[in-house]
């Protein structure tokens, strides 16, 4: 609840500086741009990884896709992906993160998938995940992680005039 809260606000303050979120040319809102994310995982809980937590992503215009989230910096790498336009507001995301134990070493790989849905504004979308971990050599370790995510758009917030 505290996540919806929080979210619901950053949105407020937000919406004032809201801008043209719509990709040049193009008359659909795009993915493009930085959003603070909120992460809450309903399904198979991996031990040590929080229910809730956020994330910072990043969709650049080529697909590619970028992922740091507020878990232990030392435990877990950034995510790298792509992401691609799939029809009506609707957008698929796989990307990968490293998970390290605790003396450092590769512990396993992590592959989030994710089917969002952009709402028409363009600052807002939501949609399912999986995260499936991986073995070192590349063997699934247990069933994936299932939940949800939300996303808002950050957007540029000039400075008054002095």
């Amino acid at each position: 609840m505290k996540l919806k809260t929080l979210a619901f606000t950053l949105a407020a303050l937000t919406i004032p500086g809201l801008h043209n979120v719509h990709a040049q040319g193009q008359d659909q809102p795009t993915m493009t741009g930085t959003w603070i994310a909120a992460i809450r995982i309903n399904e198979n809980l991996p031990p040590g990884v929080p229910a809730t937590f956020r994330a910072l992503h990043t969709y650049i215009a080529d697909g590619r896709f970028l992922d740091r989230n507020t878990q232990n910096p030392a435990g877990t790498s950034s995510g790298h992906g792509e992401w691609e336009p799939i029809g009506n507001r609707r957008f698929a995301l796989t990307f990968i993160f490293f998970s390290f134990d605790p003396t450092g070493q590769h512990a396993a790989t992590i592959k989030v998938r994710s089917t969002i849905t952009l709402n028409e504004r363009g600052d807002e979308w939501t949609g399912p995940l999986s995260a499936q971990a991986f073995s070192p050599e590349g063997a699934p370790l247990g069933p994936p992680a299932l939940g949800v995510h939300t996303g808002l758009r950050v957007v540029s917030e000039p400075l008054p005039q002095q």
